[in-house]
């Protein structure tokens, strides 16, 4: 790391980030890790080079390396699946719904279904799932960077771990966190579930959406979730549909840039 940072100065750069890869041989944020990072540091501001932090393992930053959800099961991101049949590892539904069609597949009518209410068409259900471990983080999962607190236990685990370590040399020497990608779930609509054979439509959720929506709309999102899969009749523009896309990009920011900035 030293000879590299000697190689940067030679040829002419003025600083570097200090990026975790594919291969990383120490534990993520490990004091062994953080030592190293230190040891930059210091070689830098001896050479007169800017070095940068990375506040994660590979990208998309967020999940710490696996560690964010690891004692927090909360903070996992979670995603809304609408389909027409339920799915036993869904963490709840949260509506059924009666869903007319026309012939061209826009929507003819629908209603949320109240208690045993049939559908006089054909039933449709909201459920939420919560992301499950995976490889791409860490043998753990991503978290909601909807949710503030989430954030906020990130950079816990990050952020504040580099200033612990670095002192007066954060924010000086290192003058900035280079931040990868953070996401929100990727919506799908209507795309076949190769498990179940189902169409299934996935969106960004978080428990907290229904009541930010109903704030800053005064509309109840879960009687109009269906906007958001079927176009309206006529191909019409779905205030619904913009109002829901609006609000996420408002929690998203206000959580993930709001907190870490």
């Amino acid at each position: 790391l030293v000879q590299q940072i000697h190689f940067f100065k030679e040829m002419g750069f003025g600083g570097f980030y200090m990026h975790s890869r594919s291969g990383l041989t120490l534990p993520y944020m490990s004091d062994a890790f953080l030592d190293r990072v230190q040891l930059c540091v210091e070689q830098a501001a001896q050479i007169g080079l800017v070095p940068h932090l990375y506040d994660e393992d590979t990208w998309p930053s967020g999940f710490a390396g696996g560690k964010a959800v690891k004692d927090h099961p909360e903070y996992r991101r979670s995603y809304l699946v609408f389909t027409p049949k339920e799915n036993q590892s869904a963490q709840r539904t949260v509506g059924r719904y009666d869903i007319c069609l026309n012939e061209d597949g826009t929507l003819a009518s629908y209603r949320l279904l109240q208690g045993d209410e049939q559908a006089s068409c054909a039933e449709w259900v909201a459920q939420i799932k919560i992301e499950e471990n995976s490889r791409r983080y860490g043998l753990s999962a991503y978290i909601d960077t909807l949710n503030p607190d989430a954030v906020r236990h990130f950079v816990s685990l990050t952020h504040e771990a580099y200033l612990k370590k670095l002192g007066t040399r954060f924010g000086t020497t290192v003058p900035s966190i280079f931040t990868d990608e953070p996401r929100i779930t990727r919506n799908m609509l209507l795309k076949k579930n190769q498990s179940t054979g189902f169409d299934e439509a996935v969106l960004s959720w978080t428990d907290q959406l229904p009541q930010f929506f109903y704030e800053a709309t005064g509309t109840d999102l879960l009687a109009h979730l269906p906007e958001l899969v079927w176009d309206l009749e006529g191909h019409k523009p779905s205030k619904i549909r913009w109002q829901y896309y609006d609000c996420v990009s408002e929690m998203f920011a206000q959580a993930y840039f709001g907190t870490i900035g």
